[in-house]
Formats: structure tokens, C-alpha cells, sequence
């Protein structure tokens, strides 16, 4: 194995770096224009991607539309410095973004330029299996900390789905049906409908629907593989819905659009424990506008903003047991959550001078309420009502950030800030440093960069007690987040291809941790059941990541494109008594994560589901002009991650398991029939390789996929 990962590292390297030098003698005029396309995440003002001083990436409409693929994260997982947890588990699993190696809830998901979140989940994260490919034209992505732009979440990047706009003139549609299976007795069905209209007069209207039907395997590892009751499949259905109007007219943009997501999951236990009555039922009603004007050349206004509302319910039924008895235990939680922003951007820009300044206010709102039965012990239940407290945030900011480049001098900057006043936390102020050298044919820069990450409603004050203790599960003390990233990168062009390299660099100051409370005047060794004291969140002292990213495409000739990346980090968490010494006084805190109590200054030196490196390799030959066929490598390094493990405590608390590394191989054909149908192919985990993303929960073997597209 560590043979396997250094001949992939190696290559991968060699890949980013080598292959732009290679296409230098190559005279021939194909061009590959990945770096001519025009990305607006990183400055909110349409830049080149070549000239963008940051590590951005791009998956445009071609590779959305030509994949096959069912959801966002399919892509996402191929860039670079992601790893993306739940992408190849049964679809509808809970699907998690780690970008640089940053918590999930440091990475801003937005569409269209305004965030979206889900926020009565417990670290205010939205669900990536809730988002398909539904009339989407690009996804951008900007890696590092970009909180001058986009608040406090954004330590580790930010995602931006852009939806299509106006199209050509007339009515204009594209239909798709697909079939796969990933498995013995699977199943996986989607159709897409895209329609759109556009007039003459500026008019026009998009409509999109998806929907997708899956018959599954269990979400939950089946290890007793001669058990007389198998783990019963978990299925999943989604429907998505979206509608887009908007005006077109010399220098007026305005559109707006409601979009509906409807899915049930079938879902399991956790880890290795299946659950055969248990459904998380989701909806979500999102509505976005937009309003934009350009006063001149140099000038434009522009006013946006979103309104959300979301839905959970979790019912747990009593379930029948390998013995042949029912468990005797009920749940049911209801969940929602509500977020609304509101901006209004004023952008500038000369030949020498790019600005953008903006103020805004963004407000979330959650409630649930929980019921749970049991009959042990002669029946008892518990009820908790989160309707009553209802509670919400609500932020106000301002934020500029100006780009100083005079024509003719290869130096320039940009600089930004941001003042955010939180209704629980006060005032706050972030910025960003980002001095670049643009030189022929390359860019060099580097950035400094801080943020601030408020703890999600749902950790500062959900109201769970338990029985016989005072201590809620919320703690309404928490601290945000904090952090200062770093990052020095390079980007060199050629005349059919491209390489970049960075190194990066964060540091989080009160990272928030789930901790386990038990009995403080009792010996760890001696702890029982009857010294458990509950569960609670808390900050702890640190987390770092350093690491470094390479990317790379190069074309060649006319038949042939590689493109590839790779990323490697390292990261650690630090806890110290001396952060939790309130509750330390009261309690003993077991760290949830690791098992580990809190007795003493420690570091862990790894992340928990965040492998140390990864990478993609991609190389599309063209056959024939109608006819491609495409081969993609997928690796990731082992991690570790969270088990139960009796010897750390009464309740099993959670200790560390390695989760081995994997490679995947994906092969996919695309056939232009004619100008109107396509026929695409695709075989994933073409090996059939046995592997795991998290510990405990099954994923995909060799998967088949077939989809007919057809444009009118």
C-alpha cells in the first residue's frame, strides 16, 4: 500500500508540474481554454480566470451536462484540495465538504452568489445530497479564506453555483433519461427536463425539473455476512424543481427564481447498525432575486438577496431484531430552519483600479421539536420543544476590497475588509492582504487573510438535558471560531496548458467540539453508567492545517487532454484544560471525537475523516469527431476516524479507527449521435474496489450508467 500511494503521489506531481513544460515544443494551434474563462467568485466582478490572484477552479456546463452524474458532490470530489464524505455511499446519504482540510462548517455553499445553509442541523450545514445538477451553468470554486467576500464561514473556500441565464433567442430544451445500477439488485433512474424561452425583447424563462428513484443497499456495513437477517436496502427519491425569470436590456439585468427540493432517504442506526423503520423526510422552499445596473463603463449597481425555509423529519419506528423481537422504541424530530439575505454591492472599475464595496444583512431562524418512547424498563418517554425558544441571529456587515494595478507594471494588490455586527457576538472585523506579480504568461501571489465563524444555533441552544443533570446540550457561552490563513501560489500558462502550485496555512482559535460530561469526584478508570452527566459543546483551543496543492492541464495534439490534481496536508488539534476550565470544574470532558479525556494540555495529530492527500487524474481521447472515451483515477490516503470502543468509557465513547486508503478507476464514453442526441456511458469503480469512506457505512462497487440527452 505504501508503495501504491508513493507511485500515485509521484505521478500526480509530475502531472501538475511537468506537463505544461511538455506542451512548450508543441506547435500545434489547438488551444485549451480553461484559463480564458471568466470566474466572478473570487472578486464578485467578472475576471479571467488566469488573472484571478487566487486559487480558483472551475466545472463548467459541458462537463456538468456530458458526466452523468446525479449530484453536485459527483464533481465536486474531483477538485482540487476537496474530499467530499457520502459522494460514493448509497445516494441520499448525508454528504459532508472538507475543503483544505477546514471543518465542514468553514466553507461557504452558495447559488448565485447568496449562501445557503440548513440551519437547524447541529453545525449549520447544508446537506450536499440536496443539491443536484438542475439547471446549473457553472460551478466555481475558491479555495482559502475569503471572509472579506463572503463572512465568517468561508476559512476553507467557497463553492458558488451559478444557474443558466438568458439563452439563445426562441424556445430551447434539453431532456435526459438515465439508468444505472451500482450493485446487485440496485437501481438508480433519473430524468431531467431544462426548458427556456427567451423573446426579443429581453424577456426570458428557464424551467428545470430532475427526478431520481433508488433502490439501495444498506447505508450501514454489513459485517456478519452469515447473519440469518440481512441488512434491509435503504432507498431514496428526489425531486427538484426550479424557475428563472429575467430581463435582458442594455444595461439592466433583473431576475428572480424559486426553487422546490422534495427527497426521502431511508437511513440507518450509524455506524455497522442497520434500522429497518427509519426515514428522514426533507423539503425546502428557496427563492432568490437579482437586480443589477451598469451606470457607464467604470460603474455598476447591483442588489441581491435570497429567503429560505427548510424542513427535517426524522421518524425512527421500532424495528424488528435479529432475534426475531421488535426494539420497542419510537422517535420522531422535526426540524427547521429559515435564512435570509439581503446585499446591495456598488463595483468600480478602470484600467488602473478594481473595487467592489457592499452592505448587507443576513438572519437565520431555527426551532425542532423531539418525542421519544420506550417501552424497557415498563415504558417511559422524553419530549423536547425547541418551538417555544425559537431562537435566531442576525447579522449586519459592510465590506469593500480594491485591486491596484497600473497597465504596464506587473505589481499589484488587493486589500479588503469586512465589519460584521452579529446580534449575539457584537462587532467584528476581518481582512484580507493579497500583493500579486503578474508577469508573461504567469502569476505569482500571495495572501493573508482572517475570519470569524459564529457557532450555530443549534450548539449554542439546544435545550437537551440529561434526566437528573442541569446541563443542556447547547452551551450558550460558546465563543466563535476564529482563524488567519496564509497562502503563497503560482500560476503558469502555456500555449496548451496550464500548472499551479500553492502552499497554504491556517490556524483556528476556538474550534468547536462535542464533549461527553461524566462524574468529577470519581477515577476515569471507575466511571459507570450512573456517572454520566450528559452531553455538551464546547470550544477548545486550536486547530492547524498546512499543506499544498498542484493542478494541471495540458492538451495534446487534437485528440488527447490530461488534466489532474493534488493535494497534501497535515493538521492537528490542540486541547487544553485551561479552555473548558468552567466546566472542567464541575465535570470530567471526554473529547467525543477521540475518546481522549481532557486531563492535560494534548495535540492530535490528525484530522478526523480528512485524508492527508488526494488526487484526480483525468485523460479524454477524442476517437473520432462525434466519439470520446474518457478514463478518470480517484485516490485518497487513509484517514482516521470515529468507533465505539467500550474500553473508553461506560457508554462506549468514541476512540479512533484507520480507515484504509482507496483508488478508484471511472471510465466514460460520450456519442454525438447527431447535433440533437448524445448517448452517454459510464462504468465507476471500474475494479470494483472494497473500501470505505467512513468507517462503518457501505459504498458503492462497480457501477453502469447509461443516459440519452436530447436538445432541441
Amino acid at each position: 500500500m505504501k508503495k501504491e500511494r508513493k507511485v500515485w503521489a509521484i505521478s500526480l506531481i509530475a502531472l501538475g508540474w511537468l506537463a505544461p513544460q511538455l506542451v512548450i515544443g508543441q506547435q500545434d494551434s489547438t488551444k485549451t481554454f480553461t484559463l480564458q474563462e471568466v470566474v466572478v467568485s473570487a472578486s464578485r466582478q467578472e475576471t479571467m480566470l488566469k488573472e484571478t490572484p487566487r486559487s480558483v477552479g472551475v466545472i463548467n456546463n459541458e462537463q456538468i451536462t456530458n458526466a452523468s452524474y446525479s449530484s453536485v458532490a459527483d464533481l465536486l470530489a474531483q477538485q482540487a484540495g476537496v474530499y467530499l464524505v457520502g459522494a460514493n455511499q448509497v445516494p441520499g446519504s448525508n454528504q459532508s465538504l472538507f475543503l483544505r482540510g477546514a471543518n465542514s462548517n468553514q466553507v461557504v455553499v452558495m447559488i448565485d452568489g447568496v449562501r445557503i445553509t440548513d440551519p437547524s442541523t447541529p453545525n449549520n450545514v447544508i446537506d450536499l445530497s440536496e443539491l443536484s445538477l438542475t439547471n446549473i451553468d457553472r460551478i466555481e470554486i475558491v479555495r482559502g479564506a475569503h471572509s472579506t467576500m463572503y463572512g465568517g464561514s468561508s476559512v476553507g473556500g467557497v463553492v458558488n453555483i451559478i444557474t443558466k441565464n438568458r439563452s439563445q433567442q426562441g424556445v430551447h430544451g434539453t431532456a435526459s433519461a438515465q439508468a444505472g445500477t451500482f450493485g446487485s439488485g440496485t437501481s438508480n433512474y433519473q430524468q431531467q427536463v431544462d426548458l427556456s424561452y427567451a423573446a426579443r425583447s429581453g424577456f426570458y424563462v428557464n424551467y428545470s425539473q430532475v427526478d431520481q428513484r433508488v433502490n439501495g443497499f444498506s447505508a450501514a456495513l454489513d459485517t456478519a455476512k452469515n447473519n440469518a437477517r440481512k441488512f434491509e436496502p435503504d432507498n431514496f427519491q428526489k425531486q427538484d424543481r426550479i424557475i428563472k425569470l429575467g430581463y435582458q436590456f442594455n444595461k439592466l439585468d433583473a431576475q428572480i427564481s424559486y426553487k422546490r427540493t422534495d427527497q426521502l432517504a431511508d437511513i440507518d442506526n450509524g455506524a455497522f447498525s442497520d434500522k429497518t423503520n427509519n426515514r428522514l423526510f426533507f423539503n425546502r422552499d428557496f427563492y432568490t432575486y437579482s437586480l443589477s445596473y451598469r451606470l457607464g463603463r467604470k460603474w455598476q449597481m447591483k442588489a441581491l438577496g435570497s429567503w429560505s425555509s427548510s424542513a427535517r423529519i426524522n421518524q425512527n419506528d421500532s424495528s424488528l431484531l435479529p432475534s426475531g423481537k421488535y426494539d420497542g422504541s419510537y422517535f420522531k424530530g422535526s426540524y427547521r430552519g429559515e435564512i435570509q439575505t439581503h446585499e446591495v454591492q456598488v463595483a468600480h472599475q478602470s484600467n488602473s483600479l478594481k473595487s467592489v464595496a457592499g452592505i448587507g444583512v443576513y438572519n437565520d431562524d431555527m426551532a425542532f421539536n423531539t418525542f421519544f418512547y420506550s417501552s424497557a424498563f415498563g415504558g417511559f418517554s422524553s419530549r423536547v420543544n425547541y418551538d417555544s425558544i425559537n431562537k435566531n441571529s442576525l447579522t449586519k456587515y459592510v465590506f469593500v476590497q480594491t485591486t491596484l494595478k497600473s497597465e504596464g507594471n506587473p505589481f499589484g494588490i488587493t486589500i479588503g475588509g469586512r465589519i460584521s455586527n452579529h446580534s449575539l457576538f457584537g462587532t467584528v472585523g476581518t481582512y484580507e492582504v493579497n500583493p500579486f506579480v503578474a508577469l508573461s504568461n504567469s502569476l505569482l501571489f500571495a495572501s493573508i487573510s482572517s475570519a470569524f465563524n459564529a457557532p450555530s444555533l443549534y450548539q449554542l441552544f439546544d435545550p437537551t438535558v440529561q434526566p437528573g443533570y442541569t446541563f443542556t446540550r447547547g452551551t450558550r457561552n460558546l465563543l466563535p471560531e476564529n482563524s488567519v490563513s496564509f497562502e503563497l501560489g503560482w500560476k503558469k500558462s502555456f500555449e496548451k496548458g496550464y500548472g499551479t502550485f500553492s502552499v497554504f496555512s491556517n490556524m483556528t482559535n476556538n474550534s468547536i467540539e462535542y464533549f461527553y460530561l461524566w462524574n468529577k469526584n470519581k477515577p476515569i478508570s471507575s466511571l459507570n453508567f450512573s456517572d454520566y452527566r450528559g452531553d455538551k459543546f464546547l470550544n477548545v483551543a486550536k486547530q492547524v492545517v498546512t499543506g499544498f496543492e498542484l493542478t494541471g492541464q495540458y492538451q495534446a495534439g487534437k485528440q488527447i487532454s490530461i488534466n489532474g490534481n493534488f493535494t497534501w496536508l497535515i493538521g492537528n488539534t490542540q486541547f487544553d484544560p485551561a479552555d473548558i476550565a468552567s466546566t472542567q470544574n464541575l465535570v470530567q470532558t471526554q473529547v467525543y471525537s477521540t475518546g481522549s479525556f481532557v486531563t492535560e494540555s494534548q495535540t492530535i495529530n490528525s484530522l478526523l475523516r480528512r485524508p492527508n492527500f488526494t488526487g484526480f487524474l483525468s485523460v479524454a481521447y477524442q476517437v473520432v469527431p462525434k466519439l470520446s472515451i474518457t478514463a478518470n483515477a480517484r485516490m485518497a490516503a487513509s484517514r482516521f476516524d470515529s468507533v465505539y470502543d467500550p474500553k473508553l468509557g461506560p457508554f462506549g465513547a468514541l476512540g479512533r479507527t484507520n480507515v484504509q486508503n482507496y483508488q478508484l478507476f471511472d471510465f466514460l464514453v460520450n456519442w454525438n449521435l447527431n447535433q440533437n442526441v448524445a448517448l452517454v456511458a459510464r462504468v465507476e469503480n471500474a475494479f470494483d474496489s472494497n473500501y470505505q469512506e467512513i468507517a462503518g457505512f457501505t459504498t458503492r462497487g462497480r457501477s453502469l450508467y447509461l443516459k440519452c440527452i436530447v436538445r432541441w
